[in-house]
């Protein structure tokens, strides 16, 4: 199950709310959270149950013998053994070459990472709670955002967390808003990319848009899950500090990984400083190659996740060296990673770049990619603002504006119950569509 299903959205969410909201202390709330997590977690395999069971388990078992004997050699058999756990219904996932396929994969990978990082924080005092170490690992409520988190991050919040309804109304108002930009927005952006790259021969104007649509895809799809992942945690009572809603490379790869995990900032930073320069840009190259081939096996986006490791390592390395040759160097790379997701296959490059080929067009435009241009162009305007600054701007307007007066606070709260109202709406017709 994926936040975008029907059924997650008008069933599943609503049940999970009202339940929550009926249970009084934590314990009762984090066994709700395990319970509907395992039915989110284990929709489509029975088996997956197991998987997670053993892993938690591991997890458990593990850190209580890290808090005694700190050895580092468990500590990474460990992950790694929970990394052979997931990749088995990541692979899965990712084979149905779908986007709920790949989303539910990474909701896998993302456990083992939230695996590996628990690992490593519980060296300095293990969760002797299983419930509450599950509730962290396992949760839908985290599926997007929790790389972000340390589990002592959350710790206190998974202990004593108390839903509100003033949380209540702030969380739905952004899981709407994070559902409205995958749904509306990212559907679109889906169906112009296709019509500019998958409609017959590729003029060039096709090729360039194509890949454009597929950028400001990968941005609103990322912070569109990130918003929705958030907009849950403040519904079930974590209180958090929510990440900003615009695409910035430094903030988002480098200010959280070094601020939220120092060590890992600090050995990446490190050790690509001590790289040669050929050797890391052949890492990143063969990372955004890798990234390009997989989808040409039909192993659907799990390009994603390549090209978002690639950007950290990209961003990192232009932090570390701060040459313009890095720089250069990282846009290229990123270049030729999206190049490689927006065609999908390896006769989608050749189609691609083919293109290009002198004399083979003139200024020319496809004509199934013009209709869908036409009938998608406000979405397509939409997608561009809500990845730039200018969303920024307009939220810290809004806020400076509803702080003017108690009058002013109420009418704009209504306007954005009438507004999430009408995104709702328009995400289940897209839904609906889509499906």
């Amino acid at each position: 199950m994926v936040y975008t299903d029907l059924l997650f959205v008008f069933c599943f969410l609503p049940v999970y709310i009202i339940v929550s909201f009926m249970c009084e202390d934590s314990f009762k709330k984090n066994l709700v959270s395990a319970v509907f997590s395992l039915i989110f977690t284990a929709w489509l395999n029975p088996v997956y149950y197991a998987l997670i069971a053993v892993g938690i388990f591991l997890c458990y078992a593990v850190s209580r013998i890290l808090e005694k004997n700190k050895s580092k050699p468990l500590r990474i058999a460990a992950s790694a053994a929970i990394c052979v756990l997931s990749a088995y219904p990541a692979l899965s996932l990712f084979a149905l070459n779908s986007i709920k396929g790949s989303v539910s994969a990474f909701g896998f990978v993302l456990f083992a990472i939230r695996a590996y990082l628990y690992l490593n924080d519980s060296q300095s005092g293990a969760e002797r709670n299983v419930l509450n170490l599950f509730v962290y690992l396992a949760s839908f409520e985290f599926m997007a955002v929790s790389p972000l988190y340390r589990y002592s991050d959350l710790k206190q919040s998974i202990e004593s967390r108390k839903a509100s309804l003033a949380m209540l109304s702030m969380g739905l108002e952004r899981f709407i808003f994070g559902l409205g930009a995958v749904t509306i927005l990212g559907y679109s952006l889906e169906r112009v990319r296709k019509a500019a790259l998958f409609s017959g021969a590729v003029p060039y104007v096709n090729a360039i848009a194509g890949v454009l649509a597929t950028v400001v895809l990968f941005y609103v799809v990322v912070f569109g899950y990130l918003k929705m992942s958030e907009g849950l945690m403040l519904m079930s009572g974590y209180r958090i500090d929510p990440l900003g809603s615009t695409f910035a490379v430094k903030s988002l790869a480098a200010d959280h990984i070094s601020a939220l995990y120092p060590s890992l900032g600090g050995f990446i930073t490190c050790s690509l400083a001590k790289i040669p320069m050929p050797l890391t840009a052949l890492a990143a190259a063969s990372a955004c190659l890798v990234s390009g081939l997989a989808l040409g096996f039909g192993a659907g986006t799990a390009a994603f996740l390549g090209l978002a490791l690639a950007a950290v390592m990209f961003q990192t390395l232009f932090e570390s060296k701060k040459t313009v040759l890095s720089g250069v160097f990282t846009a290229v790379m990123l270049a030729v990673g999206f190049i490689f997701m927006a065609n999908q296959s390896l006769s989608g490059l050749v189609g691609w770049f083919g293109a290009f080929s002198p004399g083979r067009y003139q200024f020319d435009i496809g004509y199934e990619f013009y209709e869908e241009i036409k009938r998608s162009a406000v979405w397509v305007l939409a997608s561009v603002v809500y990845v730039s600054p200018l969303c920024t701007a307009v939220g810290t307007a809004k806020r400076s504006f509803m702080a003017e007066g108690e009058h002013v606070y109420g009418a704009m709260r209504a306007v954005n119950v009438v507004f999430s109202t009408v995104v709702l709406v328009v995400s289940a017709v897209a839904m609906v569509c889509a499906a």
